[in-house]
């Protein structure tokens, strides 16, 4: 059962989901391969295909997703679950996804990065800075903390160096002074707090949608006779993993219900068994000296099993893309389908959506809408959510107004391959998050 579901939800699933019963994600899939084109080749890619791996030399400098990879894979039951280690920064979000495939060893099966981090929850203390300066006030009038600009000198406090403030507090205050001031931020600044819900929501609700193309890479990977896995174990790392304990702190009972319903709703299965993702990892406050020291630990370890892949991937997201070559052939895409930056460059072009419904940010949208309100009390504008998914227009988002995809698109001018590409549910969570998701609780 959805904990979140609700009379009213202006969301429907419009029938979509998928007849599941519980278990069918742990089966191999059964493709049928269309046949190559010879020019730009849209054909999706062939889920049961061979990965190559190669060891991770740990004498020599590993890239800080590597080093924590290579510290989880020591630590975590990377033989029985399919493990997550998001590494969250402050603008990126590292996401590798682990398993023991050959010899029993840990294998990285994916790994690559969304710019969607802790910085979407700083930044957003500009517009909210009147509300945050109280939540400043009564933690620094708890703790005896003086901060320079603020309640020490001349009063530097604004809309422009509240985000500085927001990271000097959490950098400050101990693990159980952090759970005041994630207990503080619920009271006096709800919005700020609902702001954190979308942002982990969502990076929860992708995780799941990667599950499927994941199991079945193990699928047809895996050494014949190594047990595959039968759940999920998503773990948090880095400086920036500390927005997850936000939820966890103020109601853990109702931060795993959160977490473990975006993820069955990024996998397309209400029912999956609860017990299959394991959140044991949650925090409800950590300590600073416990910040990423995973990257440390994992930089330090003589350990060199863990093999990581030639090549990563990353999945559209979204439903309703095809793909329509030179030859005249049209190619269907869902929400699994593996997404390169080749691919990336042709949105709006060879590639475009052509049912432009956004069903699968739908579904976050709704379940995001009805837990705000049962957690935190607070109303979503359902006119306001409604004009944010009628203007998502996310093939005109992405070719003009995505910096990134800008600048992939200058360099390939100057003679660099096209190197943006972005989960297109992340695209659609960061639009909706800079030109709707506040205005919807203004309302």
């Amino acid at each position: 059962d959805d904990p979140f579901a609700m009379a009213g939800d202006p969301f429907s699933e419009n029938g979509n989901q998928k007849a599941d019963d519980g278990f069918g994600i742990f089966d191999p899939p059964v493709v049928k391969k269309p046949e190559p084109v010879k020019e730009l080749d849209l054909t999706p890619d062939d889920p049961e295909r061979q990965l190559t791996f190669q060891q991770i030399n740990t004498n020599y400098p590993m890239t800080e997703a590597c080093a924590s990879a290579n510290y989880t894979a020591q630590s975590a039951d990377v033989r029985n679950k399919l493990v997550y280690c998001f590494d969250v920064g402050g603008s990126t979000t590292d996401i590798s996804a682990l398993f023991a495939l050959k010899g029993g060893n840990p294998h990285m099966i994916k790994q690559s990065s969304i710019r969607f981090a802790a910085q979407r929850v700083a930044g957003v203390t500009r517009e909210l800075h009147e509300e945050f300066k109280r939540v400043l006030t009564v933690v620094c009038n708890e703790y005896g903390i003086k901060l320079i600009g603020f309640n020490v000198g001349d009063m530097r406090y604004g809309a422009s160096t509240a985000p500085y403030y927001f990271e000097q507090m959490v950098d400050i205050l101990d693990a159980e002074q952090l759970k005041f001031f994630y207990g503080k931020i619920a009271e006096l600044s709800p919005r700020l707090f609902a702001v954190n819900m979308y942002v982990t929501g969502l990076i929860m609700f992708y995780a799941g949608q990667l599950a499927r193309p994941l199991i079945a890479a193990i699928n047809a990977n895996i050494d014949p006779g190594l047990a595959k896995p039968r759940g999920f174990q998503p773990i948090f790392e880095g400086k920036g993993a500390r927005i997850f304990d936000w939820l966890s702190t103020k109601n853990y009972p109702m931060a795993e219900a959160y977490f473990k319903t975006m993820f069955k709703k990024g996998v397309n299965m209400d029912n999956m068994a609860d017990s299959y993702i394991d959140l044991s990892i949650l925090h409800n406050g950590r300590p600073n000296e416990d910040v990423k020291f995973e990257v440390s630990k994992g930089v330090a370890s003589p350990n060199g099993t863990l093999q990581q892949p030639i090549e990563s991937f990353e999945i559209f997201g979204e439903n309703g893309f095809k793909g329509h070559d030179q030859k005249g052939n049209v190619y269907e895409y869902d929400f699994t389908t593996k997404l390169t930056p080749e691919w990336m460059r042709e949105i709006g072009g060879y590639i475009r959506q052509d049912s432009a419904n956004c069903d699968c940010f739908r579904k976050f949208l709704g379940t995001y809408y009805n837990a705000v309100q049962q957690i935190l009390g607070l109303s979503m504008s359902k006119d306001e959510c409604a004009l944010g998914m009628a203007n998502m227009n996310i093939e005109q988002y992405v070719t003009q107004e995505l910096p990134r995809f800008r600048d992939a698109m200058e360099r390939e001018r100057k003679g660099s391959d096209f190197d943006y590409v972005a989960p297109i549910i992340i695209v659609e969570g960061m639009k909706f998050y800079e030109k709707h998701l506040l205005k919807c609780f203004r309302s």
